[in-house]
């Protein structure tokens, strides 16, 4: 079933793609405001579309790599592809050279898998402690959420989506070697490797106090266990130390993510998250920043909550606080919120056993209201926000 549901949810999302593709406009050359490698025409359809935005440097590092050095103007560091993470163009470079296909096409076979993945992940987690119906809803809203599109494009949140959840599918089962290994592949996918290494962190230390109180205090915690926090802890800062030495720039990651208007301040303190901004906006950002948080808290600290699980609870608690705290406002937040999963069902309650039926028809119309908002929240961000309708500079970024 949760196949199903993400089977159904892309192929609507393929054909929101396809509709939008239809009123792209011709992306032909760079701006600061929007990198091309593949110049599409207008009108370009499906194709044409799938690499728009950070696809397009994504596209770069799998036909062309990285660069050898930063490059800069003026002292300057420009906009460069050490800013990206590297799995996702590797993997579809694989795919390229053994299939013959072209970059969009393989970014979204990779994308897709492991889309299919997470649905798969996200179920299982659940369903170790809830029924089947908040489980399926659970996988239902995260796939029609604003941004699940991005699920199938060249971005990578499909495949981080995917290692986190297999990682705190592997925490729950206490494989930590499949701990270990998820987070390193995290630590070249996105930079959300920190919200996974203090999960992991609060989740060990949690059973090793359980397990030396009910063991006297002489129970030590397995090796494995503890291998798996220092490697979410490496995975940390395993692609700024890689872009460190490839560059011979100690701080090449964060000057190559300053390059973007967006992040400017990384290096120098002046840069402020979403819940303190130093300008106007700071009352309008703070204030969002915490009916953001507060919402969180309220789904995740429900006492019926506690049926997920102390791991998906945990990162369900601080993957958004992690968001909120560590980027700007902007756009680009309803994006990488994605990762957090869980909470987009915020009604995590199993249906009573003596349920009547005016209360199964209840929680089954407020499902399809979650669903329906979800699904025009997806219209408006593919045709409004990804699709290109004019000069990238005027309009919003992903």
């Amino acid at each position: 079933m949760p196949l199903a549901i993400f089977v159904v949810a892309r192929l609507v999302d393929f054909a929101l793609l396809g509709l939008g593709g239809r009123s792209q406009a011709a992306l032909t050359s760079s701006s600061p405001a929007y990198h091309v490698f593949s110049p599409t025409p207008s009108s370009p359809g499906l194709l044409g579309i799938l690499a728009n935005w950070d696809g397009q440097w994504y596209e770069q590092i799998a036909l062309s790599g990285y660069p050898s050095s930063l490059p800069t103007a003026h002292g300057i560091v420009g906009q460069n592809a050490w800013a990206f993470y590297p799995a996702l163009p590797v993997v579809c470079r694989a795919l390229m050279g053994s299939l013959g296909i072209g970059f969009p096409v393989a970014a979204v076979t990779v994308n897709l898998c492991a889309g299919a993945v997470a649905s798969v992940a996200l179920h299982r987690l659940l369903r170790d402690g809830v029924s089947s119906f908040p489980a399926l809803a659970a996988v239902l809203t995260l796939n029609a959420y604003a941004a699940s599109p991005v699920l199938q494009v060249a971005y990578p949140e499909a495949l981080a989506l995917a290692l986190v959840l297999l990682a705190l599918l592997a925490l729950r089962r206490r494989r930590y070697v499949m701990v270990s290994v998820a987070a390193i592949a995290l630590g070249l996918t996105r930079p959300i490797s920190l919200p996974l290494a203090i999960v992991v962190t609060v989740v060990v230390a949690s059973r090793a106090r359980s397990t030396a109180g009910s063991s006297g205090g002489h129970r030590q915690t397995p090796r494995s266990a503890v291998s798996a926090v220092v490697a979410c802890w490496v995975a940390v800062v395993l692609w700024p130390t890689i872009t460190a030495i490839a560059t011979r720039t100690p701080t090449a990651y964060l000057r190559a993510q300053e390059a973007w208007p967006v992040n400017r301040g990384l290096l120098d303190h002046r840069w402020t998250s979403w819940l303190w901004q130093g300008d106007a906006t700071t009352l309008k950002s703070a204030l969002v920043g915490v009916i953001a948080v507060g919402a969180v808290l309220a789904v995740a600290l429900r006492p019926s909550a506690r049926r997920w699980g102390a791991e998906l609870r945990t990162w369900a608690l601080v993957y958004p606080l992690f968001v909120l705290l560590a980027t700007r406002p902007g756009p680009s937040v309803v994006r990488l919120m994605l990762p957090a999963a869980v909470i987009f069902w915020p009604f995590p309650e199993d249906p009573a056993r003596d349920e009547s039926r005016a209360a199964r028809h209840v929680r089954r119309t407020l499902l399809g209201v979650v669903v329906g908002l979800g699904l025009v929240w997806q219209y408006l961000w593919v045709t409004g926000i990804f699709i290109v309708h004019g000069s990238p500079a005027e309009q919003l970024y992903p």
